[in-house]
């Protein structure tokens, strides 16, 4: 199973990746890859502006530039969900703020950091996602596929959605895991997925390490 990262600056709108600064990012990212292309085959999916920031610490044969197409710039992390759309094959999915530091060996469906609870607000209504019996949500910032079938169904289930929202301030931050992960969850649900959670990982959303 390969690792995979996905660094959409946006045409260097966005070099910071989260993080409050482009230098926090950079040294969290350069001692995370350290651990990553160890552990198995390692990718890193970046477009021309951010391969100009990140050449000097990650190898350039780890590294992909992708031209990431034009579908909603009010997700600031759509190009997470066009890298995980071209995979083919098992692959884990790791945002920049956090490190795997063990492949699991497991054939469940789904892989994620952890289930947590939630509190279902008004988006599930307008992205029309059911909470029935849904209990914990699956968590993204480490989120694996081995069946690339159901990967598949999702990404072009969150494109579905997207359609859904209209105007720019109804995109927040509830919003945004309301549309990958309570809809991963519900799409888990109603297909019989099985779901494995991670045990050695980190996820420090942006803190200088």
């Amino acid at each position: 199973m390969k690792i995979i990262q996905t660094y959409n600056t946006f045409g260097g709108e966005r070099l910071n990746a989260g993080f409050s600064t482009l230098r926090s990012m950079k040294l969290y990212l350069k001692n995370s890859y350290k651990i990553h292309k160890e552990l198995s085959d390692y990718i890193m999916y970046t477009d021309l502006e951010g391969y100009e920031k990140i050449k000097d610490i990650i190898s350039q044969e780890h590294i992909i530039i992708f031209d990431f197409p034009i579908i909603d710039d009010r997700i600031i992390y759509i190009g997470k969900f066009q890298v995980q759309e071209i995979q083919t094959e098992p692959y884990i999915h790791v945002d920049i703020d956090a490190t795997l530091f063990e492949l699991p060996s497991t054939d469940s469906d789904i892989i994620t950091e952890k289930l947590r609870s939630c509190n279902f607000s008004k988006e599930v209504v307008q992205l029309n996602i059911s909470i029935d019996n849904i209990g914990w949500i699956i968590c993204s910032g480490l989120i694996g596929f081995n069946d690339i079938e159901f990967k598949n169904m999702y990404i072009k289930e969150i494109y579905e959605k997207l359609k859904i929202i209209k105007n720019i301030h109804d995109i927040t931050f509830t919003l945004c895991y309301t549309l990958e992960e309570v809809l991963l969850k519900r799409l888990c649900i109603d297909n019989n997925k099985t779901i494995y959670e991670l045990n050695n990982y980190e996820h420090i959303q942006g803190k200088l390490k």
